[in-house]
């Protein structure tokens, strides 16, 4: 269920811990300067058009950074596993389509590389 972003470093990620499952668009490239850039495009431009359904986890003094969407419902919860699927299934899909034609525009615009 995990999908490439096309650019290295950079992808979208289900997420399922004990308690939350989450769909993510994870920013972690060789260089956290440039990884906060990045962060910083995509969040600037989806505040222009979008409400604020995400969550927005820079994680400064970190190298990664984080766009993701989540639900209380863990691994541990059995018999809410299909709930869970259900949801990061949507959510995936909601978050790229969502945030891949502004990582585009994002990296087009900084001149970074496809890896």
């Amino acid at each position: 269920m995990s999908g490439s972003s096309g650019y290295g470093g950079i992808g979208f990620n289900p997420v399922i811990t004990r308690h939350t499952v989450r769909a993510e668009l994870y920013i972690d490239t060789s260089s956290q300067e440039a990884n906060k850039r990045i962060f910083d495009k995509i969040k600037l431009q989806y505040n222009k058009l979008h409400d604020d359904n995400y969550v927005f986890s820079r994680m400064d003094g970190k190298r990664a950074c984080r766009i993701f969407v989540g639900h209380n419902i863990g691994k541990k919860d059995k018999n809410n596993w299909p709930e869970a699927i259900e949801f990061l299934a949507a959510a995936m899909k909601d978050l790229y389509d969502t945030f891949k034609p502004l990582l585009d525009d994002v990296m087009r615009n900084l001149g970074e590389i496809n890896d």
